[in-house]
């Protein structure tokens, strides 16, 4: 690979050489004479005889064949053709001028809508991981959500083992902006076991004591950091140009600038289903099925039929009664006492989906609790805190059905 750039080395020395002998030469002329000395066309012959000893030494050589030291337009032209040559070339130079400065000037427009395009897709790149920050952190910012040893982790299986520390671990990496605890996620199924143990002990070794550190000294962000997306640094050679110079002007990674982008990219992330501000509000272990749930308004995964496919849907209702395993039954006429621990949930109507308001007696599991399953459920936003007001029942399409429901008790 040390001779690939053999030709480039040499042609830059050639005009190295060139622009510092002819200080007021211009670009074009040296340009024309890097590319002769290579094509070797203009040479002209030797007229230096070499001395006796010399050529006493090469007669000594086997003989061979001696090619000519003369370039093409000395050798291969006569006279009438080398002042044709000459001619022409003095005639064509304004109309190669204007033609060069056409494609140059196409050539610039065309770099600066490729360098406007780079600087977009990093801005959006850069709107996304901010966006992506800033539920992180509001993760982490929730104590129920964010741990702080690895107790949280027991009675997990290995993968569910590894998704909780990834959101640990991304909470600090992405949301707080200590890039310097990133890893990579990516490992074998044979080394399922020894990746839980480095990330556990990324966390609880590593990440957590300075995070504690931090606590005590008072420096824990107090918002989501920034994400310090950065182009290659590449080196200039020369000064910057004035459309570059123009796009740093612009200054598209203004944080007030970014701000208005990256909540418009939340709201997005949320319609697609990538994210939920709901999600992690809630507490991570599920209220218990007493009185003190009555009067609540709780969301539930509530399958729903869109465009002839059956969807979930998170559907807003409120807990009129949770049944004490005495008294309780689904109706008047009914014989059978509901166990304790059912709830009757009552639904508003919803004219989107061509549904009247009414009531139903349901059996909640706490296993399905803030899930993105079939019945799963959590407090509705107006509960939390999270957007004022009560929000109108259904919430946007989440997951589509697909998963398990056998152990969903109907009783």
């Amino acid at each position: 690979m040390s001779g690939c750039n053999d030709a480039v080395e040499s042609k830059f020395a050639a005009a190295d050489f060139v622009m510092r002998t002819y200080r007021g030469i211009s670009v074009l002329n040296a340009s024309g004479i890097v590319q002769q000395r290579t094509a070797h066309d203009f040479d002209r012959p030797l007229l230096i005889v070499s001395d006796r000893r010399k050529r006493k030494a090469k007669s000594a050589d086997p003989p061979t064949h001696e090619k000519t030291t003369a370039g093409f337009f000395w050798s291969g032209l006569n006279t009438e053709l080398r002042h044709s040559l000459v001619g022409m070339v003095r005639a064509e130079p304004p109309h190669a001028l204007k033609v060069g400065r056409g494609e140059k000037h196409e050539h610039d427009i065309e770099k600066m809508a490729r360098r406007e395009e780079a600087v977009q897709k990093l801005l959006n790149a850069t709107v996304e991981r901010y966006a992506a920050a800033l539920e992180l952190y509001d993760v982490w910012a929730n104590p129920e959500q964010s741990v702080r040893d690895a107790a949280a982790l027991e009675g997990m299986t290995e993968t569910e083992q590894i998704a909780e520390l990834r959101r640990q671990i991304e909470m600090r990496t992405v949301g707080l902006g200590w890039t310097e605890f990133e890893t990579k996620w990516g490992y074998s199924t044979d080394a399922k076991k020894e990746k839980v143990a480095d990330l556990r002990r990324m966390l609880v070794e590593d990440i957590l004591p300075h995070e504690a550190a931090l606590r005590r000294l008072k420096k824990l962000p107090k918002a989501a950091v920034p994400p310090q997306l950065k182009p290659r640094a590449l080196k200039v050679l020369g000064t910057e140009d004035a459309d570059a110079l123009r796009l740093e002007a612009e200054n598209l990674f203004n944080l007030d600038s970014l701000l208005p982008k990256v909540e418009a990219a939340r709201s997005r992330r949320e319609a697609q289903g990538i994210s939920d501000r709901v999600e992690i509000a809630p507490p991570r272990e599920a209220p218990a099925f007493d009185t003190n749930l009555v009067g609540k308004r709780l969301e539930v995964c509530w399958p729903y039929k869109e465009n002839g496919k059956t969807v979930k849907i998170w559907a807003s209702g409120t807990v009129k009664r949770v049944a004490d395993g005495l008294t309780d039954a689904r109706s008047k006429k009914a014989q059978k006492v509901l166990p304790a621990g059912a709830i009757l949930w009552a639904w508003d109507a919803d004219p989107d989906y061509k549904e009247v308001a009414g009531e139903k007696w349901l059996f909640l599991l706490p296993k399905r609790w803030n899930k993105h399953v079939q019945y799963a459920w959590r407090y509705d936003p107006c509960e939390l805190g999270v957007r004022s007001g009560a929000k109108p029942p259904p919430a946007a399409p989440r997951v589509e059905c697909g998963a398990s429901d056998d152990d969903y008790l109907t009783e």
